[in-house]
């Protein structure tokens, strides 16, 4: 009788199975793993590539330390494969336009299971009072709970410290998503 992994059911030959079926027990491993990756995001390949670039200038004017979304940013839904393992990939370009600022951070909230619903990631944090730009970029591993899961992740920011409202000026962002079978 063949036996089965733990994590995915996919099925192997013991040794107790006859050596003239070996045939039909490597058949039924490839059957297992085509069903695996067919039903997934990644059917055809291992994995899934999604990105989404916006070269609009986005203004969002903040002056709490929550974070708020970047106003007029598009989302980036996915659709997570049966493994549930998916990578984010973040950059921007941004300013901060208030004089003697207080600092601010850019993030992507990306909403699903994954790590307790929200989770928003630092990416550039300008503390200087002045209207230099900057930016960064970041990468981030995630594990959802639910294979087939749409997960939608938004661009946002928030000031670093409670003061006067920071004009956030967003002028490009990409956010690419990796969905791995």
């Amino acid at each position: 009788m063949a036996g089965t992994t733990s994590n995915y059911a996919f099925p192997y030959p013991t040794g107790t199975d006859s050596i003239n079926t070996g045939d039909t027990k490597i058949q039924e491993l490839a059957d297992s793993l085509d069903s695996f990756i067919s039903g997934s995001e990644a059917s055809g390949k291992l994995f899934n590539h999604v990105v989404t670039t916006d070269t609009t200038n986005r203004t969002t004017t903040n002056n709490n330390t929550t974070e708020k979304n970047v106003t007029g940013a598009s989302t980036t839904t996915i659709t997570v494969g049966k493994s549930g393992f998916f990578a984010v990939i973040g950059t921007v370009n941004a300013v901060n336009n208030t004089t003697a600022s207080n600092g601010w951070v850019y993030g992507l909230k990306v909403n699903g299971s994954v790590s307790g619903a929200i989770d928003t990631v630092a990416l550039a944090n300008s503390a200087v009072s002045t209207t230099a730009r900057s930016g960064g970029s970041f990468i981030n591993f995630y594990d959802s709970a639910n294979a087939g899961e749409t997960i939608t992740i938004q661009p946002q920011v928030r000031v670093v410290q409670t003061g006067t409202a920071d004009t956030i000026i967003v002028y490009q962002s990409t956010v690419q998503v990796v969905t791995f079978g």
